[in-house]
């Protein structure tokens, strides 16, 4: 059974490669658009757009923070835009979390990868999470993740 009331999600877009006519037909089928950003740096500008062109709000999905770390050594890339550390990641994770839940067009958005992955594609690469290999929390990162979501979350309802 379908429930009629239901918001349709489109499918997940990356702009650059997404042209504005098919952007422009979302809108008129779906009623929240998906969009995954290229880096890790919130661009109201193209949100703006994106919004403006289907006329839709949107989802941003697949975004994700990294740090380096001693066991990096092990791989010849890394997913993800990389961080001098823990505190470093966490930070751009608020400013990115705290751009989109100011926009006024942003509805939610989903942190990529939760525990470290690695994956051969072709070559070995780490996909960051904010769990370790084993389930353990990467501190203080998940913290700051934690308490950054909440920020968005009060913003979000209007309250300081």
């Amino acid at each position: 059974a379908c429930d009629p009331a239901a918001n349709i999600l489109a499918d997940t877009i990356r702009s650059p490669w997404t042209p504005d006519s098919i952007i422009r037909l979302i809108g008129k089928y779906a009623d929240i658009l998906s969009f995954q950003p290229d880096g890790a740096f919130f661009d109201a500008a193209e949100i703006d757009r994106l919004s403006r062109l289907s006329g839709l709000p949107v989802i941003i999905a697949d975004i994700g923070f990294g740090w380096r770390r001693p066991a990096q050594t092990r791989y010849n890339n890394t997913e993800w835009t990389m961080y001098g550390n823990q505190t470093a990641a966490g930070a751009a994770y608020k400013t990115f979390v705290a751009g989109s839940a100011g926009s006024g067009k942003v509805l939610g958005l989903q942190k990529c990868q939760y525990i470290d992955q690695f994956l051969l594609q072709p070559e070995a690469t780490l996909k960051p999470g904010m769990l370790d290999f084993d389930g353990s929390p990467h501190q203080p990162f998940t913290s700051l993740v934690v308490a950054a979501n909440a920020d968005a979350q009060r913003a979000f309802r209007g309250e300081k």
